[in-house]
């Protein structure tokens, strides 16, 4: 699976993915960190299978047209 982490998402996750056997990238990895969600969108993020981002705009911007955004939030579940 190709998995593309927005730049608020931790390192330690792309290497955790990355050992279960994904394909990683990240935005930082990209060199693309304070890319306009819009633009992010349209030149990378709809080449991947997952994209997991802390940023609920972004994730709701993007949603009806990639369904495979995922809004990670902080805190812990039960």
């Amino acid at each position: 699976m190709r998995i593309l982490l927005d730049e608020n998402m931790p390192e330690s996750l792309r290497r955790a993915l990355v050992e279960l056997g994904h394909t990683v990238d990240s935005v930082a990895s990209l060199r693309l960190k304070g890319i306009d969600n819009g633009r992010l969108y349209q030149e990378v993020a709809h080449r991947y299978d997952l994209c997991f981002s802390k940023d609920r705009a972004f994730v709701q911007s993007v949603r009806r047209y990639a369904p495979s955004i995922v809004q990670v939030r902080s805190g812990c579940c039960v």
